[in-house]
């Protein structure tokens, strides 16, 4: 663009003059020299900004040299531009042009770099430093002695770690307790061993699956010269195989009870085979599975388990409730579905009786027919928060469980 302006206009280099060593330009007294004198002083200023940026940034030693070369050869070039040709011209003073012999030693500079740090040069070894810190799996190069060697920067980012706190740290600082057996069982068989699964450890802790392919490198004289291993996270496809088998169990779950329902099961039976698939399903410890008796309107609980009945000690305890309270009675009250993880805070909850298992975390569904409260399953004390997804499993339970009561109660009649 610059240049652009001073070719039909003479904006920036005005006619030509013949001085003392020879026939030169000179320099406008216009608003558009200073502009450009101001764009070259902004981007030269920012050019070393770069330079000391990458410098400081980087750990490579001759990298390290390298910039230092190109840094110095850049300072003389624009040091001696900005003066020779900026500054003694705004001060009347006029020396020959020195923007060849600034270009010619920065040339120098360059190409000694070039030459003796192999700047800007294609080899096997740059290629493939290039490759490992753009590639997206993670690489980790271990030493004989099971110190790291060297990872790249996607182990880095991924894992919240710096490079320094890594390199000649043993491995149980990323791989999980007792992954390290597998690495180095392939060094001692001298193997390679592909697609094996393991965990890497975050800095902050947190495990992450990997898919990781192992080998070993090998010297003409047959020594282990380090282990190689290039991992890729599979938390989506563990997800994934997670979802698959949840939906297979559901389904399973919702056959076998949709089956039991064509059998004549008693309604104590069906209420513990619905808590059964309730409590595996959502990983939960305790629960109960219980249905209104139609003549009192009190909560029969058939599935209240020796194991929870040993665990309670509150006094009174009786398989059959006739007063509705604290969170599982909200659910009877109220005929909504109800879920928490924090039961303690909840507004609805009236509290834990003296003696009775804490509950840290909870969820209840009531069995409806139409309008008419039938029953309830109600589960607490999984190991992780209750989702949506296990509110909707627990829903669609209770469904089930409701028509099977109806029926049996019906058949009861007759």
């Amino acid at each position: 663009m610059i240049s652009l302006l001073n070719l039909p206009a003479g904006l920036i280099t005005g006619d030509p003059v013949r001085e003392y060593w020879g026939w030169t330009y000179t320099i406008p007294n216009n608003s558009i020299v200073y502009i450009v004198i101001l764009w070259a002083t902004v981007l030269s200023f920012f050019s070393f900004y770069m330079c000391l940026r990458y410098y400081f940034r980087v750990t490579d030693s001759r990298k390290k040299r390298q910039v230092k070369y190109v840094f110095t050869g850049f300072l003389i070039f624009v040091v001696v531009n900005f003066v020779a040709a900026g500054m003694f011209p705004l001060l009347k003073i006029r020396v020959p042009e020195s923007g060849n012999y600034a270009n010619m030693l920065l040339s120098i500079f360059i190409v000694y770099a070039i030459w003796k740090y192999r700047l800007f040069t294609l080899t096997p070894e740059t290629a493939a430093q290039n490759i490992i810190s753009t590639m997206s799996d993670y690489l980790v190069l271990v030493n004989p002695d099971g110190k790291i060697a060297s990872v790249n920067q996607s182990l880095l980012k991924h894992l919240g770690y710096k490079k320094n706190e890594l390199i000649d740290k043993t491995t149980d600082t990323i791989f999980a307790e007792g992954e390290q057996d597998t690495i180095f069982n392939t060094a001692e068989l001298n193997k390679t061993e592909s697609a094996a699964e393991m965990f890497f450890k975050t800095k902050s802790g947190m495990s992450i699956p990997v898919s990781i392919s192992l080998s070993t490198m090998i010297d003409e004289s047959g020594n282990l010269q380090g282990i190689i291993s290039i991992a890729r996270d599979i938390t989506e496809r563990k997800l994934a195989e997670r979802t698959i088998a949840w939906e297979t169990a559901v389904n399973k779950a919702v056959a076998e009870m949709s089956h039991e329902l064509l059998v004549s099961m008693s309604i104590e039976n069906i209420s513990h085979l619905v808590l059964k698939h309730s409590k595996k399903l959502t990983d939960s410890k305790f629960g109960f599975a219980g249905y209104i008796d139609p003549r009192t309107g009190y909560l029969v609980c058939p599935t209240m388990t020796r194991e929870i009945w040993d665990k309670c000690q509150v006094d009174d305890k009786s398989f059959v409730f006739k007063k509705f309270k604290g969170l599982w009675g909200w659910v009877l009250k109220n005929r909504k579905s109800l879920i928490t993880n924090t039961p303690k805070d909840d507004s609805r909850s009236s509290g834990i009786p003296e003696g009775h298992i804490p509950v840290n975390r909870f969820l209840s569904a009531p069995a409806m027919v139409g309008k008419r409260l039938v029953g309830q399953i109600a589960i607490a004390n999984s190991e992780k928060d209750y989702t949506e997804r296990d509110l909707r499993l627990v829903k669609s339970l209770a469904d089930i469980y409701s028509i099977a009561i109806q029926r049996r109660q019906a058949e009861q009649k007759h």
